[in-house]
């Protein structure tokens, strides 16, 4: 988890080009346009997740080391992880809520039956799982239901990750520190002034996005 963390920091500070305005997009424009806003994160998400996995693949490889045709590519990813995020966003939210409270729930469940000592009930395994699946299943359907919120809270996230790691690696090069990404949990300190930056932006963001405007009708 460490090395992916440090791979994606890497790359958001290398395309800062494309990181800067999609974070500053995500924290405080999601509120107005949600589905551009699950758009751009997907282009985020192909960018620094998809293009790597790529780019990995041997047979490609050897494209990809012209820088031209590396930025190109990645760009395209991008565009089409968007569009693929952009157009089926509302199922892959039901699916994202399913399957990680499905696991959650099943954990749960699991450390009950075993503190209360009644796993040996009769298909108390199949009755945990079918509760398991339940649970995930409506949470799923809150989720698809609230998917403007969900949304906009995922996007808030992602934004603020983004911009924390740009402004981290500004303020350490003004301050003389090397940011090194690869080796970024070694430094305490820096993951320290990293979730700071993190949640101040993310307070900040979700401040924006989530507070409560007067109506017009109210202002008359």
């Amino acid at each position: 988890m460490e090395r992916v963390i440090g791979d994606f920091l890497k790359l958001v500070v290398e395309n800062w080009y494309f990181s800067l305005p999609a974070a500053l997009f995500l924290m405080f424009a999601s509120r107005y346009v949600e589905h551009v806003a699950f758009a751009v994160l997907g282009f985020v998400m192909g960018i620094n997740f998809v293009f790597p996995l790529l780019s990995k693949v041997e047979s490609l490889s050897s494209y990809l080391s012209n820088e031209n045709v590396r930025t190109i590519v990645m760009v395209a990813v991008g565009v089409l992880t968007a569009v693929v995020i952009y157009v089926l966003y509302k199922y892959l939210v039901f699916l994202a809520a399913f399957v990680t409270v499905s696991f959650l729930a099943y954990y749960v469940i699991n450390f009950m039956v075993n503190s209360f000592n009644i796993q040996d009930v009769q298909y108390m395994n199949w009755i945990t799982l079918g509760l398991s699946v339940l649970i995930g299943f409506l949470a799923g359907i809150t989720a698809y239901r609230k998917e403007k919120d969900f949304a906009r809270m995922l996007s808030v996230i992602v934004g603020a990750a983004v911009l924390a790691a740009l402004v981290l690696h500004y303020l350490s090069g003004m301050f003389g520190m090397e940011f090194r990404p690869e080796s970024f949990f070694e430094n305490k300190s820096m993951v320290l002034f990293y979730v700071s930056l993190f949640l101040l932006f993310l307070f900040v963001a979700s401040w924006y996005t989530f507070r409560k405007r007067p109506s017009p009708k109210s202002e008359l």
